[in-house]
């Protein structure tokens, strides 16, 4: 990604990119990233920019994998295939949390995005209803209130969801993306008072302007960022004193 073609996004970015370089080592916490929403609504493209412009700037940080790309089970429309990306991330969280390092922590689906899915599961008869409310209970752990990340969610309607996917397939077509995005709409305020801050992104109308669309969410995550490092910086001062 060439950021430096644009001004003066590109320099708000730059700005941000170098405190960040300078001051995360300072903190004793990570900064906690997650990216939720529809299917093919750019997540993972968006991670990889990400990605690429970190490690160019010597950024430190780590990127934690969508679970589904290395989930073993083989029947994804299994209730054991649901439930093992919910352990899995759990435990993701609990190595994250035990690193007294400043760096950038990035799931690209994280616990947050299984909220929907967990509903989802349940409209679809993949998850007793009887055990959703088991599998909710574990939001309700103390390890939770550890992790309050930045968190982007990203909707894209089902034409587009199918048309950046190529073709319709069991879990991406129409009636699958209209159910999701129902949910996933219904999930929000749960998962905005999960988090420190929240964003919702409307992927439709950045169709056609992939470059646009990414500079534009860079620079909304590398400035949100900086300045919840400043935030968190000023409140680990304070405590020392």
């Amino acid at each position: 990604m060439d950021i430096e073609s644009r001004e003066p996004q590109t320099k708000d970015i730059q700005d941000a990119i170098k405190y960040l370089k300078e001051n995360l080592s300072k903190s004793k916490t990570p900064i906690f990233i997650e990216l939720v929403g529809t299917p093919k609504s750019g997540k993972t493209t968006l991670t990889n920019a990400w990605k690429n412009l970190l490690e160019k700037n010597q950024v430190p940080a780590v990127f934690r994998r969508e679970t589904a790309e290395y989930n073993p089970i083989k029947n994804k429309s299994s209730e054991e295939y649901r439930i093992w990306m919910i352990m899995e991330l759990i435990k993701n969280l609990s190595e994250d949390l035990e690193n007294n390092q400043g760096k950038i922590i990035i799931y690209d689906r994280g616990l947050l995005d299984r909220i929907a899915w967990i509903e989802y599961g349940v409209q679809t008869g993949i998850i007793s209803p009887r055990d959703s409310e088991i599998i909710k209970q574990l939001y309700t752990m103390d390890l939770f209130s550890k992790y309050r990340p930045l968190v982007y969610g990203f909707i894209t309607s089902p034409e587009l969801s199918i048309q950046r996917k190529g073709e319709e397939g069991k879990l991406i077509n129409r009636e699958s993306i209209e159910v999701f995005n129902k949910l996933f709409s219904y999930s929000q305020d749960l998962v905005r008072q999960s988090a420190t801050r929240y964003s919702l992104i409307t992927t439709d109308s950045y169709q056609g302007r992939l470059q646009e669309f990414i500079l534009d969410i860079t620079e909304r995550m590398i400035k949100d960022s900086s300045e919840f490092l400043k935030e968190k910086s000023k409140e680990e001062e304070e405590n020392y004193r």
